[in-house]
């Protein structure tokens, strides 16, 4: 399974953007260049109701013409009310703040990244983490039809190519012997993880009608939609 879902990749190779950096905290894109290239301003516009199950984020990092071992850069928006620091994690993620009042302002955006190299930037729709190891089942498996939803919305044209997410994967260290129980009324079911540390969970719709509820052994590194 690749960090970014399959079903994403069309929409990403459009979201993609790469762009020339200039020296550290210099000006690299206006706000709402950056919103309108990756969809973030049309996900911001669409209904909460509709994206509620779903996280939202930007990787960020050098391009492949950067020498090994380059961090990701950080953004600063540099907005009139003060200056808004983004700076990814350990992977290179991070939420990128979209409001309406900085679509109107259009500050500028910094990059951290040197001079000379490139900050390339795409686009990650995930699930929203569950608070616990334990959960409805019904509550992770909305961000499925919710992203199906969201992606074929922002791809127009595009949509018909693209597969329908069916699954959530959680995403162990590889080998980890790791479980994901499924309970309801007369229903007990375990689901390991894989060599890969990859632990699927498929929809399903009558054990989510039912009450179910996920038992995790230990919480995922992290959460993805899947085909």
């Amino acid at each position: 399974m690749p960090r970014i879902p399959a079903a994403l990749a069309a929409l990403l190779s459009l979201a993609a953007l790469p762009a020339s950096a200039w020296a550290a905290d210099r000006e690299w894109h206006r706000y709402r260049a950056v919103c309108e290239k990756l969809y973030l301003d049309k996900i911001h516009r669409t209904p909460l109701a509709e994206r509620d199950r779903l996280e939202v984020l930007l990787r960020l990092g050098p391009d492949s013409g950067a020498p090994p071992g380059t961090p990701p850069p950080t953004l600063t928006i540099d907005a009139k009310g003060g200056p808004i620091r983004v700076a990814p994690g350990p992977e290179g993620f991070v939420a990128f703040p979209v409001t309406d009042a900085l679509l109107a302002e259009d500050p500028v955006v910094l990059t951290s990244m040197p001079e000379g190299q490139k900050t390339s930037v795409s686009l990650e729709i995930r699930p929203v983490r569950p608070a616990s190891t334990s959960f409805p089942l019904a509550e992770l498996m909305a961000s499925v039809p919710q992203a199906n939803k969201l992606i074929k919305a922002q791809a127009g044209f595009f949509s018909f190519a693209l597969p329908t997410l069916k699954a959530v994967l959680l995403v162990y260290p590889p080998g980890a012997p790791q479980t994901a129980r499924l309970i309801a009324p007369g229903v007990e079911r375990t689901i390991a993880a894989d060599a890969k540390g990859h632990l699927r969970l498929p929809r399903d719709e009558p054990l989510e009608a039912a009450g179910a509820r996920v038992e995790l052994s230990a919480p995922p590194l992290r959460f993805e939609l899947d085909e």
